[in-house]
């Protein structure tokens, strides 16, 4: 299970980098909420709690990424 959250949270965290931590276009956010699907989709067979990890770990990337783009507005 360890390799598993491991995995999970360098894939998250690929995606977040991805994006330089910076405000994102249109596409640029779709692109982002749309492999984050694929992730959770990825992980929902690991169970539960694992699922509900990488949703959390997301939520809080997408947060993250929202109040960026408020900030440079």
């Amino acid at each position: 299970m360890k390799n598993v959250i491991y995995m999970l949270v360098v894939d998250v965290w690929r995606l977040a980098k991805k994006y330089k931590f910076r405000k994102m276009g249109d596409a640029e956010w779709e692109n982002f909420i749309n492999t984050g699907q694929k992730l959770v989709i990825r992980y929902q067979a690991q169970g539960k709690a694992v699922e509900r990890l990488c949703r959390d770990l997301l939520d809080a990337f997408q947060t993250f990424y929202r109040q960026i783009g408020k900030r440079k507005q």
